[in-house]
């Protein structure tokens, strides 16, 4: 049976024989730790899909075409290659929609949410540290809290549970679309809401977890 790849799985992933793992930072030992920005340790044409979630975006722009080259190269022909990442017309038109309607502090967070995504160099970046200042102000930041969990299902209320926790991975299964991103180059573009999801796996995990376009936790 040909292998699945998840690629910048994170703590996010399948624990299967048929799953393999890449982190450049495991957070399990059931992922192995990889640089993902160089050519995968994987045969040619031996996997029957790849996926990674909101990863893309953080890769500098002149390694996207390497790594789009190397998910093709793993993959069998017709093979499945998805992947998942933020909604930026979505995003853009919330965030205008916010500023029109006098909600600034709604729309600078958008606007964090938005750039962080591209620039982000540390684990959580300036979304994790904005995350930490509304959890040390809950009672000032209510209604911010309010705003990200119904935006992202981030509960800022909420103690981090203890670590390792059981959490379910939930994998898109429908409302792809195909975008081209360059000379011969093209993707599965992701970016359906969280009630068309399906569960594959429950698995212990370690480090926290991703929610937004294409993936929930629970």
């Amino acid at each position: 049976m040909k292998k699945k790849i998840n690629l910048a799985c994170g703590n996010i992933f399948v624990a299967s024989d048929e799953w393999i793992n890449l982190d450049y930072s495991p957070a399990d030992p059931e992922v192995q730790r990889v640089d993902l920005l160089e050519r995968l340790p994987i045969d040619s044409g031996s996997a029957a899909a790849v996926y990674s979630s909101h990863f893309i975006e953080h890769i500098p722009y002149d390694h996207v075409p390497l790594f789009l080259t190397e998910c093709l190269r793993v993959l069998e022909p017709n093979g499945i290659l998805r992947l998942v990442l933020p909604d930026f017309e979505s995003m853009c038109r919330t965030y205008l929609a916010l500023r029109d309607n006098s909600e600034h502090q709604k729309a600078n967070f958008l606007v964090v949410e938005m750039i962080d995504q591209c620039v982000r160099k540390e684990p959580g970046g300036q979304l994790g540290r904005l995350y930490q200042n509304f959890r040390k102000n809950s009672l000032e930041e209510s209604d911010m809290i309010a705003f990200v969990l119904d935006r992202t299902g981030e509960d800022l209320v909420k103690s981090p549970p203890p670590e390792p926790r059981i959490k379910a991975l939930y994998v898109c299964i429908s409302a792809y679309t195909v975008v081209s991103c360059g000379p011969g180059f093209s993707f599965v573009y992701v970016a359906c809401q969280q009630h068309s999801v399906h569960k594959m796996s429950v698995l212990p995990q370690s480090a926290s977890g991703t929610t937004g376009y294409g993936i929930s936790i629970s």
